[in-house]
């Protein structure tokens, strides 16, 4: 049996993670991602547990999570900033921009 096949027979009927996969059989994680999708395709399987399909709401309220923890570390950046500034007898107005 060729890599390919064990290493995909290894994900769909082991479990085994990309990972472990990867470091076995020394692909990338992506080419083994390809190489399964294809494998289902090919054969008409449908997916397995591990891969997980999202609808439009739930990718949308991820995408709004992350904006908003971007904003919230930028704001921590300024407060450590200016932290810093004081620290060093700087003075700083980061701290009133935050709202």
């Amino acid at each position: 049996m060729d890599i390919k096949n064990e290493a995909v027979r290894e994900y769909l009927e082991e479990g085994k993670s990309y990972r472990e996969l990867s470091k076995k059989y020394g692909v990338t994680r992506t080419t083994l991602n390809k190489w399964v999708l294809v494998h289902q395709g090919i054969h008409n399987l449908p997916q397995c547990h591990k891969q997980v399909s999202y609808d439009l709401q739930q990718k949308n309220w991820v995408t709004n999570l992350n904006s908003q923890l971007r904003s919230i570390n930028l704001i921590w950046k300024r407060r450590l900033r200016c932290w810093r500034n004081n620290l060093n007898g700087k003075s700083c107005e980061a701290w009133r921009l935050i709202p």
